[in-house]
C-alpha cells in the first residue's frame, strides 16, 4: 500500500504524489517521486514570484532552470583535470584533495590500479602491482 505524500492543485488539475513502494518496483517509484518533488519545487518558485502564473509560464521557467543546470554541469566537467595512468593506461582524474583517481569522477574512482581493475573487469588484474596508484603519464 503506497502512502500519500502530498496533493496539490495547479489550475484545472489535481495531482497526488505517493511515497515509494519499496516492495514493488521501489527504485522506479523513488525516481518518479524525486521527479515530482522537483516539479513541485519549480511550481512553488514560479507561484511565489507570480501567483497568477500559467502552466506555460511554469514550463518556460522549468526549461530555463534545466538549461542552467546543464550549463553548470558542463562547466564543472570542463574544470576536471584528466590524464592517463602510466601504470594501467586507464583514464584518471585529479581530485579536489590533490590525489589522482581512476575513472571519470573522483568520488566514484579508486586510487589503486589493481583495485580499479576489479571495477572494470569484474576480477583482479594480477599483472598490476598492488602498490601502484593512479599516476599521470
Amino acid at each position: 500500500m503506497r502512502q500519500k505524500l502530498l496533493t496539490f492543485s495547479l489550475r484545472l488539475a489535481t495531482y497526488t504524489i505517493y511515497l515509494p513502494d519499496m516492495e514493488t518496483g521501489g527504485l522506479f517509484d523513488a525516481l518518479r517521486t524525486l521527479k515530482y518533488s522537483n516539479a513541485v519545487e519549480v511550481i512553488d518558485e514560479v507561484l511565489a514570484f507570480n501567483p497568477a502564473a500559467s502552466v506555460a509560464d511554469i514550463r518556460k521557467y522549468a526549461s530555463i532552470k534545466r538549461e542552467a543546470a546543464e550549463m553548470q554541469l558542463k562547466e564543472a566537467e570542463a574544470r576536471i583535470e584528466r590524464a592517463v595512468c602510466r601504470h594501467c593506461e586507464v583514464e584518471i582524474v585529479h581530485g579536489t584533495d590533490g590525489a589522482w583517481y581512476h575513472g571519470r569522477t573522483p568520488s566514484w574512482g579508486s586510487r589503486g590500479c589493481r583495485s580499479y581493475s576489479f571495477n572494470r573487469l569484474g576480477t583482479w588484474d594480477d599483472t598490476l602491482d598492488r602498490r601502484w596508484t593512479a599516476t599521470p603519464t
